[in-house]
């Protein structure tokens, strides 16, 4: 396992948990050479303004995921196809505002959602339903002013979903 330059790396005596920690880094874009063997990344507190697609293709390791206060405005389709083993994905303390479908598609595994403290208005009706797996959806702290909760069917194994402090609509449409 080759380390990312200026990233620190670690592993447990059996190499079943790979640890690559390049927070507080001054990175501006997912590292390249993020190592395949990897299980769990910490990019948090960085300057990533935009996660770029296929940054992450062939990562199938990476079982959790930290980017939290990274300064991510956007994140583009697909980013993290290819981490078909994620089950954690922390995007809390950003400057998301929209979410336009796409952005989670193939993460069929992951459990556990955390978009909290972003600036989240709106999300497409789309977004959340290829994630089937899902048991925890974190939007807690965003400008969400509507939002369909029954957009969420398709999460059949949905257990948690924090909402509170938003600016929600009270005309009662639905």
């Amino acid at each position: 396992m080759n380390c990312p330059t200026g990233c620190s790396c670690y592993h447990d005596d059996t190499w079943a948990t790979n640890i690559v920690d390049c927070s507080a880094r001054g990175h501006n874009q997912l590292p390249h050479d993020i190592p395949m063997d990897a299980t769990v990344v910490y990019m948090d507190a960085n300057e990533m303004n935009i996660l770029d697609a296929h940054h992450l293709i062939g990562r199938k390791n990476v079982r959790k995921l930290f980017l939290n206060e990274s300064k991510i405005e956007s994140i583009q389709n697909r980013t993290f196809h290819g981490l078909s083993s994620l089950k954690e994905l922390h995007l809390q303390d950003n400057y998301l505002a929209n979410l336009q479908g796409y952005e989670f598609e193939f993460l069929e595994h992951l459990h556990f959602l955390n978009l909290q403290r972003n600036r989240l208005k709106s999300i497409n009706n789309g977004t959340f339903s290829g994630l089937r797996s899902l048991e925890v959806l974190l939007l807690q702290g965003n400008f969400i002013v509507d939002f369909p909760v029954w957009n969420l069917k398709m999460n059949k194994g949905l257990q948690q979903i924090g909402l509170a402090n938003n600016m929600w609509s009270c005309d009662c449409r639905y």
